[in-house]
């Protein structure tokens, strides 16, 4: 082979080298211009995974002069939003709009009232429209009956050596009555008849399954068991309806653990939502306990909280408690 032709394969072999590295170059152009594509035209993905509902959004929020704002509930028409205002020792009622629409619990000028809020927690509504309100301090549940806007005192029907600090209520559709009792060394569980009659109490202070350090917030599911904000144990524990131990919520590792679970209710979508007030979050998990997702963050815009404390949820609404930020907010599915 002579020198000539020694060029022309040299050249030849460089030019299926420079071929073959330029169609890489293409190639791998393509690629990134490929991902760079998804990324920027990606859709988020906007129904529901079967078998789980997608994040609630905020709509709006209640203010009209909140301070530490700790409870709320609805009434089962959906037309009154009672919110506890703590500092204010009243419940202040809201209709859909966010208009104020009164208050009741005040103490009057005359200081008679044995129904008058000391330090008023937290709501729940019956299905005949009565609102139930506990107060720690004062040791007692207050009734308050929106046909006669009338207060009354509710009176447990108990033996003469029964005390308690009422926490967290809430009322079932049979209008029975479950109250969460932070009595120093006696924390647990009560459940009353609509006529005050105790049908059923358990647990007690402790770190254990079935125990109690602080319960606060309390719901029943569709079929009775009873789930139970356990505050200072970061969990909520699951019972059956008699009282029986079926399992924890939100006290392992990674996403679905929970810091300090307050507030807790059932969604339109029978999903479990739960407070977690130092989480500044709200947490959902199936019925089951298995996580499906959060809402919420730290902060003081819409959407955002600063230590959120009660829950409510009817039909598509959920009303979530801003305490610092002095407000209800209203997410809606």
């Amino acid at each position: 082979m002579n020198v000539d032709d020694m060029i022309q394969q040299s050249r030849g072999n460089r030019n299926k080298k420079l071929l073959l590295l330029g169609g890489l170059i293409l190639v791998l152009v393509l690629a990134v211009i490929a991902v760079l594509y998804y990324f920027l035209h990606r859709q988020s993905i906007t129904s529901a995974l079967p078998g789980r509902a997608t994040a609630p959004v905020y709509r709006s929020s209640l203010e009209g002069g909140l301070d530490w704002p700790l409870g709320v509930t609805v009434s089962p028409d959906g037309n009154t939003i009672y919110v506890v205002d703590s500092n204010n020792k009243v419940v202040k009622m809201f209709n859909p709009g966010g208009a104020q629409a009164g208050t009741f619990g005040q103490r009057p000028a005359d200081k008679s009232a044995d129904t008058a809020f000391s330090n008023p927690l937290y709501a729940a509504a019956a299905s005949n429209g009565k609102v139930y309100v506990t107060d720690r301090s004062s040791a007692m549940v207050v009734v308050y009956d929106p046909a006669t806007k009338q207060t009354t005192r509710f009176n447990p029907q108990v033996d003469k050596a029964f005390t308690w600090s009422p926490l967290g209520i809430c009322v079932d559709k049979k209008d029975n009555i479950y109250v969460t009792d932070a009595t120093k060394g006696t924390h647990r569980i009560l459940e009353f008849n609509s006529d005050g009659k105790l049908i059923l109490q358990f647990g007690k202070e402790g770190q254990n399954q079935g125990e109690f350090s602080f319960p606060n917030g309390i719901t029943v599911g569709a079929d009775g068991s009873i789930y139970v904000a356990d505050s200072n144990n970061s969990r909520v524990q699951v019972f059956d309806k008699t009282g029986k131990y079926k399992f924890s919520i939100g006290n392992g590792g990674g996403k679905a653990a929970l810091g300090h679970p307050v507030g807790i209710c059932f969604d339109v979508s029978g999903d479990l939502n739960v407070v977690d007030t130092f989480g500044h979050a709200v947490q959902v998990y199936d019925k089951n306990g298995k996580y499906l997702y959060k809402f919420g963050e730290y902060g003081t815009k819409n959407g955002q909280f600063q230590f959120p404390m009660g829950i409510a949820a009817l039909n598509n609404s959920v009303y979530v408690v801003d305490r610092e930020g002095k407000r209800v907010q209203i997410w809606q599915h």
